[in-house]
């Protein structure tokens, strides 16, 4: 039977509709630039020794996954999957993006880089400028990913490297004895607080700032630097101490010598740590692993003496200091000799004797010039040589002249410039005509400009206050000049704007802004206010409200809906496991938007981790959010990661009501529906979602690691209510994926990632090839090629597509806070529908510079 004639108008309607809609498809997914929200939010440093402590925060919870290679060499590679399930719905747009690195020396860290694109899956890359070694974890904040470098060789971050390193156990010793030479004798290896003594910006302790105080033979004195809202803090501290009681009743003892002193809880790595550095010294002192200085017997009555002398200087008795370091210098030399002659010098000084004091400063130097102790009587001898002050008020007063902290203040942030443009040409050829005249009308050619527009961005901290408060203003936004001549959109988006206050005595603080939260309850960006206050060991309160933001692009404060949060932190069993219960109210208008009660759990442990959480929407009675993941590494470095997620598709509200209505506000639809009935049309337009996840990381060799993961998802359809129709259900899809990962492939520090990726859809199947490599050139100098082909073809047979994407990228860093970052390439597409065929051959080019600061 002949089928009824087809006029050739209508069929070249179809056609150029159905070309419009690929096309416009494509365009939005492979090369339309939005303004969206930054992955990465900022990477702060801690040094201990020889070992770099580096936190790297995202804007959204993550789970680690596994990393690459194992452990060390100069491009570490970290799988690090966002716990939202869309790792196959990105946009290609804006697929990766840098942060300012921290300025640890240690680490020697030269560029960090996030991209979601790549074939094994989202990807952090830290790039060192040296060989260095590596340990990499999830941490108890669910939005953190933690890395502890060491320069190769040195392992200064493994526990027990210290006794088996000469090198590392000499660099941890001087932490201590660079305070003091009394060690005590023995040391809580699970104590949780310490008490920071001083601070100093900078990377070098002011030995100005440290005071003989009686409490270093009890607790060890030590020393080491941290990066914090990009700036630099050298610091002194005093532990550990089993319980927060004990650490106040030692603080009380330690207000006259160190006013500013606060008390702080350790997390584990500072703990280790502490440890590890008392060890060290206590070997050296004892002759049990290598010293400083020439090693010098023990006289029991001349550590007697010190002890007494150190004891009479912190009740100013400087006369009978004095008398009792001369007994000890009197003595045969001995391990106390040196700490007796610096601090006969500092009782001197102290005493107002200048001169003898100076006399005593140079003999120290003479005969002790590798001490711990010379670099800060160097520091005194100056201050004297030069005809300042003695520093009397100083020593006194933590370094301050007038008594009051030292207020300081620091701006660090990045400042970038990025170019695109990309344009393609589409020829699209119609298939014969059923029962028509004519056959293969002539084909129908377009060109077309996708992109093309100028990027600036700005991500900048201003920090201002004292060791204990700080103040940071922090600012991340992004402006796009588009220079199409259609339609041309220039926007401005704003990703942080907020003041945060802290108080690190008190262990709270307050954020007023725009900020993202990923916890309590609060799921994403808002413009409002976050306090939080640590009340006992183990509890933390938290509070927020505000006004929920949909875009960064949103340039003003929309007031419409608020909510209010407030949730606790409860550490169950500290460091490793942690809970979090919570309530939220939100309002639309005269609406209940969300009604919220949740709880959270954190379990981390060395080679397992999880992560849970559970939100019930009360005032809809439904849940909306179910999610459980978990990795366990085994003895082989292999790592296993499995997740479950179930959730409303969007998050169910109110809002979801004008899903199908033509107005924007449900509050707007009253006029029309009851509240009940504008509640059920919220549920009617909210799908659910149903997500789970296996991957496996296994390294077959030092060099070589194959990657495996399957995910399969669910979402439901839509009910038909009130004139909006019903949407089907996606069915389950699958995706199967895999990927070998090599190293140091044909040179050193060059990467190549093949990967291999089926989907099983609903209405389709595509099977992807991708190749990512990186080749350094030079130090400053890298290459980075790209490539890959995906073949899709529909189920029924009337649908097929070849497609592709190639590209060559290169970034080259001069100097290590400039990058310049160029990419170009091209992309090809052959598709034959039941309205005929299409080819689209396009190219597309990036160039950016990046400073930091």
């Amino acid at each position: 039977m002949t089928g009824p004639k087809v006029p050739k108008r209508a069929v070249r309607l179809a056609l150029l509709s159905s070309v419009a809609i690929a096309g416009g498809s494509v365009a939005q997914s492979a090369y339309a630039q939005v303004i969206q929200d930054r992955f990465l939010s900022r990477v702060q440093a801690t040094e201990r020794g020889d070992c770099a402590t580096i936190s790297v925060e995202f804007n959204m919870p993550v789970q680690y996954q596994s990393h690459f290679p194992e452990s060390g060499g100069r491009d570490l590679r970290i799988s690090v999957q966002p716990l939202n399930f869309n790792r196959f719905g990105q946009s290609t747009a804006g697929s990766s993006e840098s942060v300012r690195p921290p300025t640890s020396k240690v680490a020697g860290i030269q560029q960090i880089t996030y991209d979601v694109l790549d074939p094994s899956g989202p990807t952090l890359t830290l790039q060192f400028g040296h060989e260095v070694n590596w340990t990499v974890e999830s941490d108890n904040d669910v939005s953190r990913i933690i890395i502890q470098v060491s320069s190769a060789g040195v392992n200064g971050c493994e526990a027990g490297a210290a006794d088996s390193q000469s090198q590392n156990q000499v660099a941890l010793a001087k932490s201590v004895l660079a305070v003091t030479r009394i060690v005590p004798q023995a040391l809580d290896p699970n104590g949780y607080y310490a008490i920071n003594l001083a601070s100093t910006r900078g990377d070098k302790l002011d030995p100005a700032e440290i005071k003989q105080v009686s409490a270093f033979s009890d607790y060890v004195g030590y020393t080491y630097v941290a990066e914090e809202n990009g700036a630099t803090w050298a610091r002194l501290r005093l532990g550990t101490f089993a319980t927060r009681r004990e650490a106040e009743e030692a603080l009380a003892g330690l207000s006259a010598d160190y006013p500013d002193a606060w008390i702080v809880r350790l997390d584990r790595r500072e703990r280790d740590y502490v440890y590890r550095a008392w060890s060290a010294a206590r070997a050296v002192l004892g002759g049990g692993g290598a010293s400083i200085t020439t090693q010098l017997p023990v006289r029991p009555e001349a550590e007697a003496m010190l002890a007494d002398a150190r004891a009479k200087f912190a009740e100013e008795n400087y006369p009978e200091v004095v008398r009792l370091t001369n007994s000890i210098l009197q003595m045969p030399e001995n391990a106390a000799s040196p700490a007796a002659q610096e601090l006969l010098g500092i009782a001197r000084e102290k005493a107002g004797q200048l001169a003898h004091a100076k006399a005593e400063y140079e003999i120290f130097l003479q005969k002790y010039p590798n001490d711990p102790a010379a670099p800060r009587v160097r520091q005194r001898l100056s201050v004297l040589v030069t005809g300042e002050e003695a520093p009397e008020t100083m020593a006194a007063s933590g370094g301050s002249d007038s008594g009051r902290p030292k207020i300081h203040s620091d701006a660090t942030g990045s400042l970038s410039v990025l170019y695109q443009r990309d344009e393609s040409g589409y020829r699209f050829q119609d298939s014969p005509v059923v029962g028509g005249p004519d056959v293969n009308p002539d084909p129908i050619e377009t060109n077309q400009v996708n992109l093309n527009e100028m990027l600036y961005g700005a991500d900048l901290n201003l920090s201002l206050g004292t060791d204990r408060n700080e103040a940071l203003l922090r600012f991340s936004g992004l402006y796009r000049d588009d220079f199409t001549s259609i339609r041309p959109r220039d926007e401005t988006s704003i990703s942080s704007l907020y003041l945060d206050i802290s108080d690190r005595k008190l262990d709270a603080s307050m954020r007023l802004g725009r900020q993202t939260r990923n916890t309590g309850g609060v799921f994403g960006r808002f413009d409002g206010a976050y306090a939080g206050i640590q009340l006992t060991d183990r509890i933390k309160v938290n509070g927020a409200a505000g006004f929920p933001v949909q875009s960064s692009r949103d340039m003003s404060v929309k007031t419409d809906r608020r909510f209010f949060a407030t949730s606790l932190d409860y550490s169950v069993i500290p460091d490793v496991l942690d809970t979090t219960v919570y309530v939220l109210d939100q309002t639309y208008g005269d609406l209940n938007d969300r009604q919220a009660a949740g709880f959270e759990f954190r379990y981390f442990q060395a080679n397992r981790t999880a992560y849970g959480v559970f939100d019930y929407d009360t005032h809809f009675g439904e849940m909306n959010l179910a999610l459980l993941n978990g990795t366990l590494k085994f003895k082989d470095d292999s790592s296993v990661t499995v997740a479950l997620d179930y959730r409303r598709s969007p998050f169910l509200t109110s809002q979801n009501a004008i899903f199908g209505q033509m107005v924007t506000d449900p509050n707007d639809l009253l006029g029309t529906y009851t509240e009940e009935e504008i509640y059920q049309l919220a549920k009617d337009r909210t799908a659910y979602s149903r997500s789970a996840y296996v991957s496996l990381a296994k390294p077959l060799t030092q060099k070589l690691q194959l990657n495996f993961d399957i995910i399969a998802s669910n979402v439901s359809g839509t009910k038909a209510s009130s004139g909006v129709e019903a949407q089907p259900p996606t069915g389950t899809e699958v995706y199967y994926s895999t990927q070998l990962v090599a190293s140091d492939l044909f040179k050193q520090g060059a990467i190549a990632i093949f990967g291999l990726r089926y989907a099983d859809l609903a209405n389709s199947t595509q099977m992807s090839y991708q190749f990512n490599g990186r080749l350094p050139v030079t130090r400053s100098l890298r290459i980075s090629p790209r490539l890959r082909i995906d073949d899709r073809s529909s189920v029924d047979g009337t649908f097929s597509r070849t497609s592709g994407r190639g590209s060559l990228a290169a970034t080259w860093s001069p100097k290590r806070m400039l990058q310049f970052e160029f990419e170009g390439g091209g992309v090809f597409s052959d598709g034959t529908n039941k309205f005929g065929t299409s080819e689209e051959r396009g190219y597309f080019l990036s160039l950016g510079v990046r400073k930091d600061f």
